[in-house]
């Protein structure tokens, strides 16, 4: 399975510049990218900063004030009254092209225990990936986020920023 993914990963660098308007790289990549936020997810349900950082862009990692920041910021947890239970996402639907960039948007499950109770939150990921679809960058939005990721990264497709500015719902559980 490893070998299959590297592969998969090698031939949708180099073959999605020239077939991207194809179904099958359109395809290739859908898999490409949700291989690459379910890892992520997996990494920030298991406490993995380091493999989950791999997938933070680097702005907001910089913004953060840097990888040991963040680092911190999370061994510290949200302050012990918060616990992440699950994380789960889908695949996207399509995978754009935009100023030497793919985008692609990702629907995002997060069940969190606070004060006893799960609550779900549904945000929704922007996913960019500046080398034809090797490796992924996932940002959170929410329309309160918008205006910062729009002057932030200038490279999201006007599209992706008008998906992205849904609500997130925000569930509680019956318990």
């Amino acid at each position: 399975m490893k070998k299959f993914l590297l592969i998969l990963f090698i031939s949708s660098g180099l073959s999605s510049c020239i077939i991207f308007h194809s179904p099958r790289s359109q395809h290739v990549l859908r898999q490409v990218v949700y291989a690459q936020s379910k890892t992520m997810a997996d990494a920030l349900l298991n406490k993995n900063y380091d493999t989950f950082l791999t997938f933070t862009h680097p702005k907001i990692i910089e913004l953060s004030g840097g990888v040991d920041s963040l680092k911190k910021t999370f061994k510290k947890g949200l302050g012990g009254s918060i616990d992440i239970i699950s994380v789960d996402v889908e695949k996207p639907e399509k995978i754009l092209k935009f100023r030497k960039t793919m985008q692609c948007i990702i629907k995002e499950k997060v069940v969190i225990r606070m004060s006893s109770v799960n609550m779900t939150n549904t945000p929704k990921l922007i996913c960019i990936s500046y080398d034809s679809g090797v490796h992924w960058y996932f940002i959170e939005a929410n329309p309160n986020t918008i205006p910062k990721i729009k002057t932030t990264f200038p490279e999201i497709d006007p599209q992706i920023i008008k998906e992205a500015q849904e609500e997130p719902k925000y569930l509680k559980d019956k318990n």
